[in-house]
């Protein structure tokens, strides 16, 4: 396969009196190759999809003031040698280039790519960085590209990191994260720590050029990246540095979009090699990619004793607490194309369609001494959500749980029982074999909109299973008179799913990557 010749400034010329047809719609992509060849703007005949089309692919893009119908890559055919350029604009242009020369049978036609800016500057700081040897440092990041509060310093790579610094690996390691905001006073005791330094996600962009290179230097002589979430940072690696990919969690549900990893990343951790015989398949990786340490961020499950109090200062004591973790169906704004195409209540909630069904649970609740925290999931939106006040209901946001330090792994002890839907905390809260129940109420419709990668769904569900409010009410009688109709269930699922229950999932990853104090 011949080497992709790439658009630069250098060369636009290559444009000229052509039609140019894109694969890819990256935003970032188009932006930056419209700002930089306006005229040939005017040029844009078409866009192509380098994944399959399916119900989450916008059905169009617009660019300067004209609307382009997002085509299947299958229709690259139809392309005309002489009078069409076809620019790849995708992160992964050589996987994008491939797909293109299964279809054109050949690689003799004019294919080019063309970077967004953010990778056009990592390029030249690669090469300007290309004969100095990794160092022994490791960047953490955590969280989607689009900033959510919190979510920068937290899940998996948070709960990696905190182990690192307790147990000494920073006398030998520079211990690198990248956070939204390093300034945040958050940061300022972990900063006391030595080898320990925050530096900006975004400082690749920034005007600062002592921020930016250092950013960049990090980038190109860090050993070892960890990612929670984020699938395209670290991608332009050498070598000889190495990206894990940690994820948020092993679940039920299917991924929104299929995207082949095996090239992405180097490896990734999962809970167990029940699931890993499942990821390595369901994300395209190989099997020796696959990771089966169990998450750092289950140690927090089994070694946490934070007290309630500290988050329910405004409340009395309870006999019984039940933690409620609904995962989301219509997320922030910037991460719609994760939002499930299912009803949305006034409530917001799964199964509690009304406020008159929170009322009637808030009285059960009242009557047995027990309280519901209800913990939204990271990403929701929540202007769906009303601050409305029950006696024993309480509605607690991320940004509520962040700003008291916490993860909701490090307060599930805390609780007798967890109501969940379709989420992969379930697998945390399964260390603790207590009674867990799930609301089902749209399982047809989340089947139909998003779908569940393990099948049938139903069979691999550690609870009891709640329709209606008449089957919540039940499941709290339970847990608050010690019945657990479903434990022979979940133990079974249990013993299946689950590798380790001994809190020592971070110290087992490092030692399976060799990464030593």
């Amino acid at each position: 396969m011949k080497e992709l010749q790439r658009i630069k400034r250098e060369n636009y010329s290559l444009l000229e009196s052509k039609s140019i047809y894109f694969a890819g719609f990256s935003a970032a992509n188009i932006a930056h190759f419209v700002e930089c060849f306006p005229q040939y703007v005017k040029n844009i005949s078409g866009i192509f999809a380098i994944l399959d089309i399916d119900e989450r692919t916008p059905l169009s893009v617009y660019i300067g003031g004209k609307t382009y119908k997002i085509m299947s890559l299958s229709d690259v055919r139809s392309l005309d040698t002489e009078k069409d350029v076809l620019i790849i604009m995708y992160e992964y242009e050589r996987e994008a280039y491939k797909k293109i020369l299964s279809i054109f049978g050949d690689d003799s036609r004019p294919i080019y790519w063309f970077p967004d800016g953010a990778t056009e500057v990592e390029l030249d700081y690669r090469e300007k960085f290309k004969d100095c040897a990794v160092e022994n440092v490791i960047l953490f990041k955590s969280g989607s590209r689009q900033y959510v509060y919190g979510e920068d310093f937290g899940d998996n790579s948070r709960a990696l990191f905190e182990y690192m610094i307790k147990n000494g690996y920073n006398d030998r390691w520079k211990l690198v994260w990248l956070v939204h905001d390093p300034s945040n006073k958050e940061y300022d005791d972990w900063k006391l720590n030595k080898n320990v330094e925050f530096v900006g996600a975004k400082d690749c962009e920034s005007c600062d050029v002592e921020k930016r290179e250092l950013y960049y230097k990090y980038l190109c002589v860090a050993k070892y990246a960890f990612v929670t979430d984020d699938e395209i940072f670290f991608q332009r690696r050498r070598g000889d540095q190495t990206l894990v990919q940690l994820w948020h969690g092993d679940g039920v549900k299917a991924r929104t979009r299929h995207r082949i990893m095996e090239n992405r990343w180097d490896y990734m951790v999962c809970t167990s090699q029940f699931y890993a015989d499942v990821d390595y398949k369901d994300y395209g990786l190989g099997k020796d990619q696959m990771l089966s340490s169990g998450y750092p961020k289950d140690d927090w499950v089994i070694s946490s004793n934070i007290e309630l109090s500290k988050l329910l200062v405004d409340r009395k004591s309870f006999t019984h607490y039940i933690l409620w973790g609904p995962t989301f169906r219509k997320s922030v704004e910037g991460l719609e194309i994760l939002n499930e195409k299912v009803r949305i209540n006034k409530t917001g909630l799964p199964l509690l369609t009304t406020w008159e069904d929170c009322d009637s649970i808030n009285e059960i609740l009242k009557e047995h001494d027990c309280l519901m925290l209800i913990k939204l999931h990271p990403v929701a939106d929540l202007s769906l959500y009303s601050k409305r006040f029950f006696s024993n209901i309480v509605l607690m946001t991320n940004q509520d749980l962040y700003s008291h330090g916490l993860h909701i792994n490090q307060i599930m002890s805390c609780f007798d029982a967890f109501i969940t839907d379709y989420s992969s905390a379930t697998a945390s809260y399964m260390l603790l074999d207590r009674p867990m129940a799930f609301t089902l109420d749209d399982l047809d419709e989340y089947d139909d909109s998003r779908g569940f990668v393990l099948n049938p769904v139903r069979d691999y569900l550690p609870g009891e299973e709640l329709y209606n409010t008449r089957d919540m009410v039940d499941f709290i009688k339970d847990v608050c008179s010690g019945k657990d109709a479903a434990a022979e269930k979940r133990r079974k699922l249990i013993s299946e799913m689950i590798d380790y229950r001994d809190g020592r999932n971070s110290e087992r990853l490092l030692s399976m990557l060799s990464i030593e104090k």
